[in-house]
């Protein structure tokens, strides 16, 4: 079996403490400054996660870029697509009329990953 195919509970409850120190910041409950260490967390923890399972197909000899990268968009872009759709329908319903550009704009920006 796989190394990448094993749960690893430790890491998972790491990653559920990083996602809930987000939640509670943003949610401003007292004592829960801590919001930017959890994404730090989240983004070394996914970093370990996808370096195991590259170095594994490094391995195996069956990494290779196109692969990675589809990959990462095969998981990546669903959630984007919704975050796009849900945000431009509720800034449809919430925003006035004068600030429907500027969120296109901001929208298209990170559409193409520029600031």
């Amino acid at each position: 079996m796989s190394t990448s195919s094993l749960r690893r509970t430790d890491i998972d409850l790491l990653r559920a403490f990083a996602v809930l120190a987000v939640i509670l910041f943003h949610f401003e409950v007292p004592g829960f400054d801590g919001g930017f260490l959890g994404v730090d967390i989240f983004f070394v923890i996914s970093g370990y996660l996808i370096t195991a399972h590259i170095r594994e197909q490094l391995s195996d000899g069956t990494f290779t870029f196109s692969q990675f990268y589809a990959r990462r968009i095969r998981r990546l872009m669903p959630a984007l697509v919704a975050i796009f759709v849900i945000t431009s329908i509720t800034s449809l319903l919430v925003f006035p009329r004068d600030l429907l550009l500027d969120f296109a704009h901001s929208q298209l920006a990170s559409a193409l990953y520029v600031s």
